[in-house]
């Protein structure tokens, strides 16, 4: 199903997981969990703005105008990545204080 869904997602435009909900008659909850997936081998652009999902394309399928606004989508997704990495970091840090609070009680018990 992962290849299914990565052959779906165009290179020329975006998808919504709406699309892909309705093309795969998946649950949105497991379309999301296949793009999870695909992104771990594949370069998937994904657009907060609504737009939804498209592959990249190779450099030989691009001119430079369109090599040009590539990068500045890969550098606008690549900050996207990092922001969420600050959140999370963020969690992670309370995650961990408070397991060692509660590790510390169980432990002293």
């Amino acid at each position: 199903m992962k290849d299914f869904i990565y052959e779906l997602i165009p290179k020329d435009r975006y998808i919504t997981r709406s699309e892909l909900v309705e093309l795969t008659k998946l649950s949105d909850r497991q379309v999301r969990d296949f793009i999870s997936a695909i992104k771990q081998e594949h370069t998937i652009i994904s657009s907060s703005r609504g737009k939804g999902y498209r592959r990249t394309r190779s450099s030989e399928e691009m001119t430079i105008d369109e090599m040009i606004e590539e990068i500045d989508t890969l550098k606008h997704c690549i900050n996207e990545i990092n922001s969420r990495k600050k959140v999370y970091n963020k969690q992670l840090r309370q995650y961990i204080a408070n397991l060692k609070v509660l590790q510390k009680c169980v432990d002293n018990t």
